[in-house]
């Protein structure tokens, strides 16, 4: 149990020799209780940080001495920047203990002679032989310094971490790969790093690197493979900015300034055979110049061209995206690029006008049926004349997003 007050780690150990491990990740100091005793408060060996977390030992030797011989382990959400390393050093730990363990076995049968350790002892734990190497190292935990959590989603997150060695900041994504994953499964995590190595243009977010880390197994935990991808770190989001900002105060040239980036990245990725498929404000980024950034590939799609009518497809024809932000056409099974033109002309509706959260999923809904918006007024003629091209519900009727670049000019 990683406990949301504190870096302290609870380990729940049972085998041959239960008992409760309390890791301090600040000062790295373990204590091992062993189990039963009477009374973890009377433990004359009890370092203080018993006393502060009594309810949790407290939960864990109930569990012990329900399920004993079992080998149980548990976490839960931890408090950040502390999490991640939380997790790794448990782990770490964890294959010290499986390592005592198995050496413990092969000693009661005579196998293995016993000799100095430089493992972390516990008391009431044997030695075991000397320089062992750990079983997993996270790199993360070693290369990287956590900050600040800067989004969740279903299979991952993104947080804020300082390189220890360049000693710079950037957005690191850790995605998780269920160990029951088809191979099928594991390649689509993994066409976001694809996605972004392949390209490179002033304003989409730039890629660092990626790697996988596959810690020991642990159980009632469905992921077995970490997926990390080191990016640039934007911290503030086109869907921040439209919040935060009332229409009255934005400028509407450097509302046509951003726009404009944000298509020219666009015609970037279609010019590369690219789909983003999920274009909406939290997924475009400022940089500390206040230059758009583009980001979140993990749903793109590759385009596959049709030789015989000259159109363009996507190779997938899956139904993703965001509800607020689809095309008509994106809740079928084949489209093209101009699934983003679509997304673009709501964007922009949403930058050049007044907008409730009510008021924008009516109009929205309306631009997806063809209907009327005459309740969303934007001022300048030439804007509104392009977002009525961009959202037309036929899609051979819009602009490619090559085309929209040309009339921004």
């Amino acid at each position: 149990i990683a406990n949301d007050d504190s870096p302290f780690v609870y380990v729940c150990l049972s085998g041959s020799s239960s008992r409760l491990l309390v890791i301090d990740t600040t000062t790295m100091k373990t204590l091992s209780i062993k189990f039963p005793r009477r009374t973890v408060d009377n433990s004359t060996n009890c370092y203080q940080i018993v006393g502060v977390h009594r309810g949790e030992i407290s939960v864990l030797r109930t569990t012990i001495a329900r399920e004993t011989g079992r080998f149980t382990y548990q976490m839960c959400k931890a408090k950040f920047p502390e999490a991640l390393k939380n997790i790794a050093r448990a782990d770490v730990e964890r294959g010290h203990e499986k390592k005592r363990r198995e050496e413990e076995e092969k000693r009661r049968r005579g196998e293995v002679t016993i000799t100095n350790s430089k493992l972390p002892q516990s008391k009431g734990i044997e030695p075991v032989p000397a320089d062992p190497k750990p079983d997993f190292i996270s790199r993360f935990a070693e290369e990287f310094k956590p900050i600040k959590e800067l989004g969740r989603g279903a299979f991952g997150c993104v947080v804020e971490a300082e390189n220890l060695l360049d000693e710079c900041k950037y957005a690191v994504k850790r995605i998780a790969i269920p160990h029951k994953s088809s191979e099928y499964s594991v390649q689509k995590k993994l066409k976001e790093v694809r996605a972004m190595a392949k390209l490179s243009h002033p304003n989409i977010v730039r890629y660092y690197g990626s790697w996988t880390e596959k810690p020991p197994k642990v159980p009632f935990q469905d992921h077995s493979i970490f997926l990390y991808i080191q990016m640039e770190l934007c911290i503030h989001s086109l869907e921040d900015f439209l919040r935060e900002t009332p229409y009255e105060t934005r400028d509407p040239l450097k509302m046509r300034v951003v726009f404009k980036q944000l298509v020219e990245a666009v015609a970037y990725i279609h010019g590369k055979g690219i789909i983003h498929r999920d274009l909406k404000p939290s997924n475009i980024l400022f940089n500390e110049k206040g230059d758009i950034r583009v980001c979140d590939l993990g749903i793109a799609a590759e385009i596959a061209i049709n030789t015989i009518e000259g159109q363009e497809i996507s190779e997938t024809r899956t139904i993703v995206g965001t509800p607020l932000y689809k095309s008509p056409e994106q809740s079928y099974w084949s489209y093209t690029s101009k699934v983003d033109v679509f997304a673009l002309g709501l964007i922009y509706v949403e930058m050049s006008s007044q907008m409730t959260k009510d008021v924008r999923r009516k109009a929205f809904d309306n631009y997806r049926n063809g209907l009327a918006n005459d309740f969303v007024v934007i001022h300048d003629n030439e804007t509104r004349e392009l977002i009525n091209l961009m959202t037309k519900v036929g899609s051979e009727e819009r602009p490619t997003s090559r085309e929209v670049l040309e009339r921004m000019s």
